[in-house]
Protein backbone atom coordinates (compact mmCIF):
# COMPACT_ATOMS: atom_id res chain seq x y z
CA UNK A 1 0.00 0.00 0.00
CA UNK A 2 1.33 3.46 -0.94
CA UNK A 3 1.86 5.98 1.83
CA UNK A 4 1.86 9.51 0.46
CA UNK A 5 3.88 11.95 2.50
CA UNK A 6 4.30 14.74 -0.05
CA UNK A 7 3.89 18.41 0.81
CA UNK A 8 2.55 20.90 -1.72
CA UNK A 9 2.22 24.64 -1.44
CA UNK A 10 -0.28 26.52 -3.55
CA UNK A 11 -0.49 30.16 -4.60
CA UNK A 12 -2.30 32.08 -7.28
CA UNK A 13 0.80 31.76 -9.50
CA UNK A 14 1.80 28.10 -10.07
CA UNK A 15 5.43 29.09 -10.58
CA UNK A 16 5.59 30.28 -7.00
CA UNK A 17 4.34 26.96 -5.66
CA UNK A 18 6.82 24.41 -4.42
CA UNK A 19 6.67 20.77 -3.51
CA UNK A 20 8.95 18.90 -1.16
CA UNK A 21 9.38 15.15 -1.54
CA UNK A 22 8.55 13.02 1.47
CA UNK A 23 9.14 9.40 2.33
CA UNK A 24 9.03 7.11 -0.71
CA UNK A 25 7.05 3.92 -0.83
CA UNK A 26 8.89 0.64 -0.36
CA UNK A 27 9.05 0.17 -4.12
CA UNK A 28 10.63 3.57 -4.76
CA UNK A 29 13.02 3.19 -1.81
CA UNK A 30 14.54 0.22 -3.65
CA UNK A 31 15.48 2.54 -6.55
CA UNK A 32 17.19 5.61 -5.08
CA UNK A 33 18.59 8.45 -7.19
CA UNK A 34 21.99 7.65 -8.73
CA UNK A 35 25.15 8.57 -6.80
CA UNK A 36 26.49 12.09 -7.21
CA UNK A 37 28.24 12.61 -10.52
CA UNK A 38 26.66 9.54 -12.11
CA UNK A 39 23.53 8.89 -14.14
CA UNK A 40 21.36 5.95 -15.05
CA UNK A 41 21.33 5.08 -18.75
CA UNK A 42 18.33 4.27 -20.96
CA UNK A 43 17.72 3.66 -24.66
CA UNK A 44 14.74 5.50 -26.15
CA UNK A 45 12.70 4.41 -29.16
CA UNK A 46 9.07 4.86 -30.19
CA UNK A 47 7.95 2.31 -27.59
CA UNK A 48 9.53 4.15 -24.68
CA UNK A 49 12.50 3.53 -22.41
CA UNK A 50 14.60 0.41 -22.86
CA UNK A 51 17.94 -0.84 -21.65
CA UNK A 52 19.40 -2.01 -18.40
CA UNK A 53 18.01 0.94 -16.40
CA UNK A 54 14.52 1.04 -17.96
CA UNK A 55 12.94 -0.27 -14.74
CA UNK A 56 14.75 2.44 -12.76
CA UNK A 57 13.36 5.03 -15.17
CA UNK A 58 9.81 3.82 -14.55
CA UNK A 59 10.25 3.79 -10.78
CA UNK A 60 11.89 7.20 -10.62
CA UNK A 61 9.17 8.72 -12.83
CA UNK A 62 6.48 7.43 -10.48
CA UNK A 63 8.33 8.63 -7.40
CA UNK A 64 9.01 12.13 -8.75
CA UNK A 65 5.47 12.57 -10.06
CA UNK A 66 4.06 11.66 -6.64
CA UNK A 67 6.48 14.07 -5.01
CA UNK A 68 6.22 17.05 -7.39
CA UNK A 69 2.87 17.05 -9.22
CA UNK A 70 -0.05 18.46 -7.17
CA UNK A 71 -3.02 16.12 -6.85
CA UNK A 72 -5.58 18.81 -7.66
CA UNK A 73 -5.29 18.57 -11.46
CA UNK A 74 -8.02 16.68 -13.31
CA UNK A 75 -5.60 14.93 -15.67
CA UNK A 76 -2.08 15.25 -17.04
CA UNK A 77 -3.07 17.54 -19.90
CA UNK A 78 -4.14 20.23 -17.41
CA UNK A 79 -0.99 20.09 -15.27
CA UNK A 80 0.81 23.42 -15.44
CA UNK A 81 3.96 23.45 -17.61
CA UNK A 82 5.90 24.74 -14.62
CA UNK A 83 5.52 21.39 -12.86
CA UNK A 84 6.11 19.39 -16.04
CA UNK A 85 9.35 21.24 -16.77
CA UNK A 86 10.59 20.85 -13.20
CA UNK A 87 9.82 17.14 -13.32
CA UNK A 88 11.67 16.67 -16.61
CA UNK A 89 14.67 18.65 -15.42
CA UNK A 90 14.91 16.47 -12.31
CA UNK A 91 14.81 13.33 -14.46
CA UNK A 92 17.55 14.70 -16.72
CA UNK A 93 19.76 15.09 -13.65
CA UNK A 94 19.44 11.35 -13.02
CA UNK A 95 19.33 9.84 -16.52
CA UNK A 96 21.23 9.96 -19.79
CA UNK A 97 19.84 8.65 -23.08
CA UNK A 98 20.79 7.85 -26.66
CA UNK A 99 18.81 10.67 -28.30
CA UNK A 100 18.32 14.40 -27.85
CA UNK A 101 16.30 14.93 -24.63
CA UNK A 102 13.91 17.24 -26.48
CA UNK A 103 13.00 14.41 -28.86
CA UNK A 104 12.93 11.83 -26.07
CA UNK A 105 10.55 13.95 -24.01
CA UNK A 106 7.78 13.76 -26.63
CA UNK A 107 7.99 9.96 -26.48
CA UNK A 108 8.56 9.35 -22.78
CA UNK A 109 5.93 11.81 -21.52
CA UNK A 110 3.22 9.65 -23.09
CA UNK A 111 3.61 7.36 -20.07
CA UNK A 112 3.38 10.14 -17.47
CA UNK A 113 -0.45 10.38 -17.41
CA UNK A 114 -0.60 6.77 -16.24
CA UNK A 115 1.73 7.56 -13.32
CA UNK A 116 -0.56 10.44 -12.31
CA UNK A 117 -3.65 8.23 -12.58
CA UNK A 118 -1.96 5.57 -10.45
CA UNK A 119 -1.12 8.14 -7.78
CA UNK A 120 -4.70 9.45 -7.66
CA UNK A 121 -6.13 5.92 -7.64
CA UNK A 122 -4.00 5.01 -4.63
CA UNK A 123 -5.08 8.11 -2.69
CA UNK A 124 -8.69 7.62 -3.74
CA UNK A 125 -8.78 4.07 -2.41
CA UNK A 126 -7.08 5.05 0.85
CA UNK A 127 -9.01 8.21 1.77
CA UNK A 128 -12.31 8.25 -0.17
CA UNK A 129 -13.48 4.65 0.21
CA UNK A 130 -14.27 2.41 3.16
CA UNK A 131 -14.80 -1.28 2.50
CA UNK A 132 -15.12 -0.53 -1.20
CA UNK A 133 -17.86 2.06 -0.73
CA UNK A 134 -17.37 5.83 -1.25
CA UNK A 135 -17.71 8.07 1.78
CA UNK A 136 -19.79 11.28 1.68
CA UNK A 137 -18.10 14.32 0.15
CA UNK A 138 -18.37 16.30 3.42
CA UNK A 139 -16.53 13.53 5.26
CA UNK A 140 -13.98 13.32 2.48
CA UNK A 141 -13.21 17.04 2.72
CA UNK A 142 -12.61 16.67 6.45
CA UNK A 143 -10.44 13.58 5.85
CA UNK A 144 -7.58 15.62 4.41
CA UNK A 145 -4.13 14.02 4.89
CA UNK A 146 -1.80 16.12 7.00
CA UNK A 147 0.86 16.13 4.30
CA UNK A 148 -1.32 17.50 1.46
CA UNK A 149 -2.15 21.20 1.29
CA UNK A 150 -5.88 21.69 1.98
CA UNK A 151 -6.45 23.78 -1.14
CA UNK A 152 -5.09 20.99 -3.34
CA UNK A 153 -7.07 18.39 -1.39
CA UNK A 154 -10.29 20.35 -1.91
CA UNK A 155 -9.64 20.50 -5.66
CA UNK A 156 -9.04 16.75 -5.73
CA UNK A 157 -12.25 15.97 -3.78
CA UNK A 158 -14.32 18.36 -5.92
CA UNK A 159 -13.15 16.58 -9.06
CA UNK A 160 -13.74 13.10 -7.63
CA UNK A 161 -17.34 13.91 -6.56
CA UNK A 162 -18.31 15.88 -9.68
CA UNK A 163 -21.00 14.62 -12.06
CA UNK A 164 -18.43 14.55 -14.86
CA UNK A 165 -16.20 12.24 -12.87
CA UNK A 166 -19.11 9.96 -11.99
CA UNK A 167 -20.06 9.67 -15.67
CA UNK A 168 -16.47 8.92 -16.58
CA UNK A 169 -16.22 6.19 -13.93
CA UNK A 170 -19.43 4.63 -15.22
CA UNK A 171 -18.09 4.60 -18.78
CA UNK A 172 -14.77 3.13 -17.66
CA UNK A 173 -16.58 0.36 -15.82
CA UNK A 174 -18.54 -0.50 -18.95
CA UNK A 175 -15.38 -0.59 -21.06
CA UNK A 176 -13.65 -2.75 -18.50
CA UNK A 177 -16.55 -5.18 -18.54
CA UNK A 178 -16.16 -5.51 -22.30
CA UNK A 179 -12.55 -6.55 -21.86
CA UNK A 180 -12.35 -8.93 -18.91
CA UNK A 181 -8.94 -10.21 -19.97
CA UNK A 182 -6.17 -9.11 -17.63
CA UNK A 183 -2.42 -9.55 -18.00
CA UNK A 184 0.57 -10.25 -15.79
CA UNK A 185 2.85 -7.40 -16.89
CA UNK A 186 1.94 -4.98 -14.14
CA UNK A 187 3.50 -1.65 -15.14
CA UNK A 188 6.00 -3.27 -17.49
CA UNK A 189 5.52 -2.01 -21.08
CA UNK A 190 5.58 -4.34 -24.06
CA UNK A 191 8.84 -2.77 -25.19
CA UNK A 192 10.57 -4.43 -22.25
CA UNK A 193 8.79 -7.71 -23.02
CA UNK A 194 10.31 -7.72 -26.52
CA UNK A 195 13.67 -6.79 -25.05
CA UNK A 196 13.53 -9.73 -22.63
CA UNK A 197 12.46 -12.11 -25.42
CA UNK A 198 15.34 -11.04 -27.64
CA UNK A 199 17.80 -11.43 -24.77
CA UNK A 200 16.56 -14.91 -23.84
CA UNK A 201 16.58 -16.21 -27.41
CA UNK A 202 18.48 -13.95 -29.85
CA UNK A 203 17.74 -16.23 -32.83
CA UNK A 204 13.98 -16.28 -32.28
CA UNK A 205 11.83 -14.13 -34.54
CA UNK A 206 9.93 -11.54 -32.50
CA UNK A 207 6.19 -11.32 -33.01
CA UNK A 208 3.08 -9.89 -31.38
CA UNK A 209 1.78 -13.41 -30.82
CA UNK A 210 4.76 -14.38 -28.67
CA UNK A 211 4.58 -11.15 -26.66
CA UNK A 212 0.82 -11.46 -26.08
CA UNK A 213 1.14 -15.08 -24.92
CA UNK A 214 3.92 -14.12 -22.54
CA UNK A 215 1.81 -11.31 -21.08
CA UNK A 216 -1.12 -13.64 -20.35
CA UNK A 217 0.72 -16.46 -18.59
CA UNK A 218 1.58 -16.72 -14.92
CA UNK A 219 5.22 -15.84 -14.45
CA UNK A 220 6.19 -18.66 -12.11
CA UNK A 221 4.07 -21.59 -13.34
CA UNK A 222 3.63 -20.66 -17.00
CA UNK A 223 -0.11 -21.36 -16.78
CA UNK A 224 -2.45 -19.37 -19.00
CA UNK A 225 -4.68 -16.94 -17.09
CA UNK A 226 -8.24 -18.31 -16.89
CA UNK A 227 -9.65 -15.03 -18.18
CA UNK A 228 -7.42 -15.27 -21.28
CA UNK A 229 -7.75 -19.01 -21.93
CA UNK A 230 -10.42 -18.72 -24.64
CA UNK A 231 -8.59 -16.05 -26.64
CA UNK A 232 -5.30 -17.86 -26.07
CA UNK A 233 -6.70 -21.02 -27.69
CA UNK A 234 -8.15 -19.04 -30.59
CA UNK A 235 -4.81 -17.33 -31.20
CA UNK A 236 -2.96 -20.66 -31.19
CA UNK A 237 -5.46 -22.12 -33.66
CA UNK A 238 -5.10 -19.11 -35.96
CA UNK A 239 -1.35 -19.34 -35.64
CA UNK A 240 -1.39 -23.00 -36.67
CA UNK A 241 -3.60 -22.27 -39.70
CA UNK A 242 -1.30 -19.50 -40.85
CA UNK A 243 1.76 -21.73 -40.47
CA UNK A 244 0.15 -24.43 -42.63
CA UNK A 245 -0.80 -21.89 -45.27
CA UNK A 246 2.65 -20.33 -45.17
CA UNK A 247 4.38 -23.71 -45.54
CA UNK A 248 2.49 -24.18 -48.81
CA UNK A 249 3.94 -20.85 -49.93
CA UNK A 250 7.45 -21.77 -48.81
CA UNK A 251 7.77 -19.51 -45.74
CA UNK A 252 8.06 -20.23 -42.01
CA UNK A 253 4.63 -18.82 -41.19
CA UNK A 254 5.83 -16.84 -38.17
CA UNK A 255 4.30 -13.36 -38.26
CA UNK A 256 6.77 -10.56 -37.67
CA UNK A 257 6.13 -7.31 -35.83
CA UNK A 258 5.35 -5.67 -39.17
CA UNK A 259 2.43 -8.07 -39.79
CA UNK A 260 0.12 -6.70 -37.08
CA UNK A 261 -2.75 -6.21 -39.55
CA UNK A 262 -2.88 -9.86 -40.61
CA UNK A 263 -1.29 -11.88 -37.81
CA UNK A 264 -3.26 -14.20 -35.46
CA UNK A 265 -3.82 -11.32 -33.00
CA UNK A 266 -5.60 -9.30 -35.70
CA UNK A 267 -7.55 -12.38 -36.80
CA UNK A 268 -8.87 -13.05 -33.28
CA UNK A 269 -9.40 -9.49 -31.95
CA UNK A 270 -10.20 -7.74 -35.23
CA UNK A 271 -8.79 -4.66 -36.91
CA UNK A 272 -7.34 -1.87 -34.77
CA UNK A 273 -7.09 0.79 -37.46
CA UNK A 274 -9.41 3.19 -35.61
CA UNK A 275 -8.07 2.43 -32.15
CA UNK A 276 -5.75 4.63 -30.12
CA UNK A 277 -3.58 1.64 -29.29
CA UNK A 278 -1.88 -1.26 -31.02
CA UNK A 279 -2.43 -4.46 -29.07
CA UNK A 280 0.70 -6.16 -27.71
CA UNK A 281 2.87 -3.34 -29.08
CA UNK A 282 1.90 -0.03 -27.49
CA UNK A 283 -1.01 1.20 -25.40
CA UNK A 284 -0.31 4.83 -26.29
CA UNK A 285 0.37 4.60 -30.04
CA UNK A 286 -2.17 3.91 -32.78
CA UNK A 287 -1.65 1.50 -35.65
CA UNK A 288 -0.87 4.42 -37.95
CA UNK A 289 1.73 5.81 -35.55
CA UNK A 290 3.34 2.40 -35.17
CA UNK A 291 3.46 2.02 -38.96
CA UNK A 292 5.14 5.40 -39.40
CA UNK A 293 7.64 4.63 -36.68
CA UNK A 294 8.49 1.22 -38.10
CA UNK A 295 8.92 2.75 -41.57
CA UNK A 296 11.22 5.39 -40.13
CA UNK A 297 13.26 2.76 -38.32
CA UNK A 298 13.47 0.64 -41.48
CA UNK A 299 14.63 3.61 -43.57
CA UNK A 300 17.09 4.60 -40.87
CA UNK A 301 18.35 1.04 -40.67
CA UNK A 302 18.75 0.89 -44.45
CA UNK A 303 20.60 4.20 -44.35
CA UNK A 304 22.85 2.82 -41.65
CA UNK A 305 23.56 -0.21 -43.84
CA UNK A 306 24.34 2.00 -46.84
CA UNK A 307 26.55 4.21 -44.68
CA UNK A 308 28.31 1.11 -43.41
CA UNK A 309 28.85 -0.13 -46.96
CA UNK A 310 30.17 3.25 -48.05
CA UNK A 311 32.46 3.40 -45.03
CA UNK A 312 33.68 -0.13 -45.77
CA UNK A 313 34.39 0.80 -49.40
CA UNK A 314 36.28 3.93 -48.37
CA UNK A 315 38.24 1.94 -45.83
CA UNK A 316 39.13 -0.67 -48.45
CA UNK A 317 40.31 2.10 -50.79
CA UNK A 318 42.43 3.58 -48.03
CA UNK A 319 43.93 0.18 -47.25
CA UNK A 320 44.64 -0.44 -50.95
CA UNK A 321 46.26 2.97 -51.29
CA UNK A 322 48.34 2.38 -48.16
CA UNK A 323 49.43 -1.04 -49.45
CA UNK A 324 50.44 0.48 -52.79
CA UNK A 325 52.49 3.14 -51.04
CA UNK A 326 54.03 0.50 -48.79
CA UNK A 327 54.92 -1.68 -51.78
CA UNK A 328 56.47 1.31 -53.55
CA UNK A 329 58.50 2.18 -50.48
CA UNK A 330 59.54 -1.44 -50.08
CA UNK A 331 60.67 -1.62 -53.71
CA UNK A 332 62.62 1.61 -53.35
CA UNK A 333 64.22 0.38 -50.14
CA UNK A 334 65.17 -2.97 -51.69
CA UNK A 335 66.64 -1.20 -54.71
CA UNK A 336 68.66 1.12 -52.47
CA UNK A 337 69.74 -1.83 -50.35
CA UNK A 338 70.86 -3.74 -53.45
CA UNK A 339 72.86 -0.75 -54.67
CA UNK A 340 74.53 -0.44 -51.28
CA UNK A 341 75.48 -4.12 -51.36
CA UNK A 342 76.92 -3.74 -54.86
CA UNK A 343 78.95 -0.71 -53.77
CA UNK A 344 80.21 -2.57 -50.71
CA UNK A 345 81.23 -5.58 -52.82
CA UNK A 346 82.98 -3.30 -55.30
CA UNK A 347 84.80 -1.51 -52.50
CA UNK A 348 85.76 -4.84 -50.97
CA UNK A 349 87.28 -5.95 -54.28
CA UNK A 350 89.12 -2.67 -54.84
CA UNK A 351 90.30 -1.92 -51.32
CA UNK A 352 91.88 -3.85 -48.53
CA UNK A 353 90.04 -4.87 -45.44
CA UNK A 354 90.88 -1.52 -43.81
CA UNK A 355 89.59 0.49 -46.76
CA UNK A 356 93.04 1.08 -48.27
CA UNK A 357 93.35 0.57 -52.05
CA UNK A 358 95.22 -2.60 -52.91
CA UNK A 359 98.74 -1.74 -54.07
CA UNK A 360 99.84 -2.90 -57.49
CA UNK A 361 102.76 -5.34 -57.70
CA UNK A 362 106.16 -3.69 -57.44
CA UNK A 363 104.59 -0.37 -56.43
CA UNK A 364 104.81 1.67 -53.30
CA UNK A 365 101.62 2.11 -51.29
CA UNK A 366 102.61 5.72 -50.66
CA UNK A 367 101.64 7.94 -53.56
CA UNK A 368 104.69 9.78 -54.91
CA UNK A 369 105.10 12.46 -57.55
CA UNK A 370 105.12 11.33 -61.18
CA UNK A 371 108.39 11.64 -63.09
CA UNK A 372 107.37 12.31 -66.70
CA UNK A 373 110.83 11.27 -67.91
CA UNK A 374 110.21 7.69 -66.86
CA UNK A 375 106.84 7.50 -68.65
CA UNK A 376 106.15 7.86 -72.34
CA UNK A 377 103.83 6.59 -74.99
CA UNK A 378 106.54 4.65 -76.83
CA UNK A 379 107.43 0.96 -76.47
CA UNK A 380 109.67 -0.46 -73.83
CA UNK A 381 110.17 0.41 -70.21
CA UNK A 382 107.74 0.04 -67.41
CA UNK A 383 105.80 3.00 -68.78
CA UNK A 384 104.66 1.15 -71.87
CA UNK A 385 100.91 1.23 -72.57
CA UNK A 386 100.43 3.85 -69.85
CA UNK A 387 99.29 7.26 -71.03
CA UNK A 388 101.37 10.28 -70.18
CA UNK A 389 99.83 12.41 -67.48
CA UNK A 390 97.72 15.31 -68.69
CA UNK A 391 98.99 18.26 -66.76
CA UNK A 392 96.81 21.27 -66.04
CA UNK A 393 96.53 23.80 -68.78
CA UNK A 394 97.28 27.46 -68.32
CA UNK A 395 93.92 27.95 -66.65
CA UNK A 396 94.74 25.35 -63.99
CA UNK A 397 93.24 22.20 -65.52
CA UNK A 398 91.96 20.41 -68.58
CA UNK A 399 90.01 22.30 -71.20
CA UNK A 400 86.47 23.33 -70.37
CA UNK A 401 85.05 20.78 -72.82
CA UNK A 402 86.36 17.94 -70.62
CA UNK A 403 85.19 19.26 -67.26
CA UNK A 404 82.64 17.25 -65.24
CA UNK A 405 82.22 18.93 -61.89
CA UNK A 406 81.76 16.86 -58.74
CA UNK A 407 81.67 17.20 -54.96
CA UNK A 408 84.14 15.16 -52.92
CA UNK A 409 82.66 13.50 -49.83
CA UNK A 410 84.33 12.31 -46.64
CA UNK A 411 83.92 8.79 -45.28
CA UNK A 412 80.93 10.17 -43.38
CA UNK A 413 79.55 11.41 -46.72
CA UNK A 414 80.03 15.06 -45.80
CA UNK A 415 81.11 17.62 -48.41
CA UNK A 416 84.84 18.38 -48.13
CA UNK A 417 85.88 19.71 -51.57
CA UNK A 418 84.80 20.49 -55.13
CA UNK A 419 86.47 19.76 -58.43
CA UNK A 420 86.09 18.07 -61.79
CA UNK A 421 86.98 14.64 -63.12
CA UNK A 422 90.17 14.04 -65.05
CA UNK A 423 88.56 11.27 -67.09
CA UNK A 424 91.43 11.24 -69.59
CA UNK A 425 93.86 10.11 -66.89
CA UNK A 426 94.31 6.38 -66.27
CA UNK A 427 96.98 6.57 -63.60
CA UNK A 428 98.26 8.80 -60.83
CA UNK A 429 101.15 8.43 -58.43
CA UNK A 430 102.45 5.33 -60.25
CA UNK A 431 99.08 3.61 -59.76
CA UNK A 432 96.58 2.52 -62.34
CA UNK A 433 93.17 3.98 -61.50
CA UNK A 434 90.73 1.16 -60.65
CA UNK A 435 87.08 0.92 -61.67
CA UNK A 436 85.98 2.13 -58.25
CA UNK A 437 88.18 5.24 -58.37
CA UNK A 438 88.44 8.55 -60.20
CA UNK A 439 91.12 11.16 -60.47
CA UNK A 440 89.77 14.57 -59.55
CA UNK A 441 91.29 18.00 -60.02
CA UNK A 442 90.42 19.89 -56.81
CA UNK A 443 89.27 23.44 -57.47
CA UNK A 444 87.87 24.38 -54.05
CA UNK A 445 88.50 23.01 -50.56
CA UNK A 446 85.51 23.13 -48.21
CA UNK A 447 87.03 21.37 -45.21
CA UNK A 448 90.81 21.95 -45.11
CA UNK A 449 91.22 19.52 -42.20
CA UNK A 450 89.60 16.64 -44.06
CA UNK A 451 92.10 13.83 -44.71
CA UNK A 452 92.99 12.93 -48.28
CA UNK A 453 91.76 9.52 -49.31
CA UNK A 454 94.45 6.85 -48.83
CA UNK A 455 97.03 9.52 -48.02
CA UNK A 456 99.63 10.55 -48.35
CA UNK A 457 99.15 11.41 -52.02
CA UNK A 458 101.98 13.34 -53.54
CA UNK A 459 103.19 13.86 -49.99
CA UNK A 460 99.89 15.46 -48.95
CA UNK A 461 97.81 14.20 -46.02
CA UNK A 462 95.03 16.80 -45.77
CA UNK A 463 93.09 18.86 -48.25
CA UNK A 464 94.67 22.00 -46.88
CA UNK A 465 97.84 20.90 -48.67
CA UNK A 466 96.16 21.35 -52.08
CA UNK A 467 94.08 24.46 -51.53
CA UNK A 468 95.69 25.89 -54.65
CA UNK A 469 94.54 22.92 -56.73
CA UNK A 470 95.88 19.48 -57.50
CA UNK A 471 95.04 15.92 -58.53
CA UNK A 472 93.80 13.35 -56.02
CA UNK A 473 92.52 9.81 -56.30
CA UNK A 474 88.99 9.56 -54.87
CA UNK A 475 86.58 6.61 -54.63
CA UNK A 476 83.55 6.87 -56.93
CA UNK A 477 81.02 6.15 -54.18
CA UNK A 478 82.25 9.31 -52.44
CA UNK A 479 81.74 11.55 -55.47
CA UNK A 480 78.53 13.39 -56.20
CA UNK A 481 77.69 15.31 -59.32
CA UNK A 482 77.62 19.04 -58.83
Amino acid sequence: MYILIAHYEMSSNPSSASASAGTKTTQESDVPPPPNGKKYSIVVDFEGAKGRDAAKWSSRCGALIRAQIPIGYEDWRKVDDFYKDNLWNELMKEFEMNVDPKIARTILEKKFPQYLRTMKSTIRARYLYINGQPIPKRVALDNSPDDIEKIWWKKFVDIEYSDKKKEQCKKNAENKAKNPITHTLGRKPYSRVYEEMAKENPTEKLSRVGAWKRAHMKRKTGEVLPCAAEKYAQIEAAEERQKIQASLNGSDGIASLEDFESDPIAEVFGSEKKKSYCRAISSTSSVRQVKMTQATKAISGQRDIEDLRQWKMELQNQVTDAMNRFNSMTSAFMSMHQNMLQNMNMQHNQFGGNGTPRAEAASNTEHTPVDPKNFNTGSGGHGDNIASPVLPTNNGGPSSKEKKYVILLSKDLEEVAKGYLASHKTYHQRKVVQDGENIVWVTEVIDPEAPIFDGPQDGNYKLCDIVDGGFVIWPKYRLRNL
